[in-house]
């Protein structure tokens, strides 16, 4: 996950809108279930390309943009599965 942790107020953000986490390092087929602290589901992301990579604009399933926190990951593909965290700081 890049970048870890994730600023939203980093200079390199383009606008108060637009916010973008990156998956790297995904095979073809991957599916990405994100939870925050507490263990709610908070965005399930499917890729289905040969790009290695996945952006995540840190908005939930209803559109709104993620709270300040740590959230986990679990990704499963064909080859595997793999789990890890990230931060999101104001």
């Amino acid at each position: 996950v890049v970048p870890n942790p994730y600023i939203i107020s980093a200079i390199w953000e383009t606008s108060w809108n637009e916010h973008n986490l990156q998956f790297t390092g995904l095979s073809q087929q991957a599916t990405i279930k994100i939870f925050n602290s507490n263990g709610d589901l908070v965005k399930t992301l499917t890729k289905d390309n040969e790009t290695s990579i996945m952006e995540w604009d840190l908005k939930n399933e209803y559109d709104q943009l993620c709270a300040p926190g740590v959230y986990f990951y679990v990704i499963t593909s064909p080859i595997g599965s793999t789990t890890g965290k990230f931060f999101v700081i104001l």
